[in-house]
């Protein structure tokens, strides 16, 4: 079984916000400014308006993957979205309410949360799990909506703005030559790095332990060691990865 990517859609908010601004606003009292700006990677970011939300920015984008799939409504049999920020005010149900502005109303509406920015690839994975189980579905759409309440520059180089995203995908038995398509889905995390990984980290952390401390959640996520080794095994893992399927392919290094 294989998983094609039919269309993709994406949603961005029309207002847009300079990152010197976002800078000045959010860390008024921090010196080398500049030199943190020209690290950060972007000029400007989009920022949602009053009206929008997780669920609203996640429909557009859906909306957008299906008009270029040529999907219609009752072509969704599973709608799954991503809580990869803080979800609409009214907390549950973000799939629903998506679906309820799609107006795909026999899908199967579920949702995949507390994973930060793993989200997506968690979902993928959990998404194909889902239509290998289930053989009576085959189209989803995945999508998310990110919308960030408050504060949006990390120190020192990240820096977030608000949109949203969404994937048209259909499960296929064989894919035809050159579509894009998905075979497995792999997603690991660790443990101790609970900051990058959420609270589903931090409760493995704590039956590990059996107590979680405040410096859990702010030294190890800043010890560079630990994160230069964890990044090294990350590397490694890839290498490996890719060599093997190389291998399978029988392609050779020149």
């Amino acid at each position: 079984m294989y998983l094609v990517l039919r269309s993709s859609g994406v949603f961005f908010p029309e207002e847009v916000v300079a990152t010197s601004d976002l800078m000045v606003t959010e860390h008024p009292q921090l010196l080398l400014k500049r030199r943190l700006l020209s690290v950060l990677g972007c000029e400007t970011v989009h920022q949602c308006g009053p009206e929008d939300t997780p669920a609203t920015m996640a429909a557009e984008a859906a909306c957008s993957a299906l008009e270029s799939a040529e999907w219609g409504s009752d072509d969704v049999q599973l709608l799954m979205t991503v809580g990869c920020t803080l979800p609409d005010v009214d907390i549950w149900s973000t799939s629903a309410k998506v679906a309820q502005l799609l107006d795909v109303m026999s899908a199967e509406c579920m949702g995949v949360g507390d994973v930060a920015c793993a989200g997506s690839f968690t979902a993928l994975r959990v998404l194909l799990a889902i239509l290998r189980t289930e053989k009576e579905l085959s189209r989803a759409v995945l999508c998310a909506g990110c919308a960030m309440p408050g504060g949006r520059i990390f120190i020192p180089a990240t820096v977030f703005g608000d949109g949203a995203g969404a994937f048209a995908l259909e499960k296929v038995v064989k894919p035809k030559r050159g579509e894009l398509f998905l075979k497995d889905v792999a997603v690991h995390s660790h443990p101790e790095f609970i900051d990058a990984f959420g609270p589903q980290a931090g409760y493995r952390k704590l039956q590990k332990k059996g107590e979680l401390l405040p410096e859990d959640w702010t030294f190890e996520v800043r010890d560079q060691t630990s994160y230069a080794e964890l990044a090294k095994v990350n590397f490694d893992l890839g290498a490996e990865l890719l060599s093997s399927r190389l291998e399978k392919a029988r392609w050779k290094s020149s």
